[in-house]
């Protein structure tokens, strides 16, 4: 199979939480992916599911984290959009190999699988001791994590 992904997080997902994230990626497929063009069904209704529980998701932030992990995780739109651990650490390394360049030097990809205590893990700051596993809050809001947008097929 293919896969399309951004050699960069998408502009205006950095420093933000994971559930404005994941708007800001509901935003870039509606308005640059899929711009001028037909959104496939599938799209569409992973949009639409996240639209109807991007309210509900977020009060969860401050009442139930892991709670609101497990649902952000699960989104059909995260699954469709978001790497997970392995295909990023995969696209660092072949990309490496292949361009001679980092992929995510100084940001991390915050992916859509939890860690074993419920946190949504990252990958990133990929230098030359290697690529860096870590997790957050959905709260958290680093400066240096954002979202890369992946699409196969």
């Amino acid at each position: 199979q293919w896969v399309l992904v951004t050699k960069e997080v998408i502009p205006g997902s950095l420093g933000i939480n994971a559930v404005a994230q994941t708007r800001v990626l509901a935003d870039y497929v509606k308005n640059a992916v899929f711009a001028g063009q037909e959104m496939p069904e599938e799209y569409a209704d992973a949009l639409q599911e996240f639209y109807e529980q991007e309210a509900e998701i977020t009060k969860l932030m401050s009442s139930d984290w892991q709670k609101c992990n497990r649902r952000l995780s699960v989104l059909k739109l995260n699954w469709l959009c978001r790497r997970s651990p392995a295909e990023a650490l995969s696209d660092c390394q072949t990309y490496l190999d292949n361009k001679g360049e980092r992929l995510l030097p100084y940001t991390y990809d915050r992916t859509t699988r939890l860690s074993s205590y419920g946190y949504l893990v990252g990958i990133g700051s990929a230098d030359s001791a290697g690529a860096y596993v870590s997790a957050w809050l959905p709260r958290s809001s680093d400066p240096h994590v954002g979202v890369v947008f992946s699409r196969s097929r």
